[in-house]
């Protein structure tokens, strides 16, 4: 099975953010995660959000969410 996550960061780094971001993490469809990362992994989570100018919350939601789903 071919992993989904890929095509969306390449799509992520295509269609940067150009206005403030942002992502719906108040509505009752949206449940919030605290999950623990190694440091390692969340600098670079940091760093991809910042690249393509989105939150860091939205975009590791957005690739859990994939992960989850395949």
């Amino acid at each position: 099975m071919e992993s989904h996550i890929p095509p969306h960061i390449d799509k992520l780094y295509a269609e940067k953010q150009t206005s403030n971001f942002s992502c719906d993490m108040i509505s009752s469809s949206v449940q919030l995660v605290n999950a623990p990362v190694p440091s390692k992994l969340f600098k670079e989570l940091q760093a991809m959000a910042s690249e393509v100018n989105k939150d860091a919350d939205c975009l590791a939601g957005e690739l859990l969410s994939i992960a989850i789903q395949e």
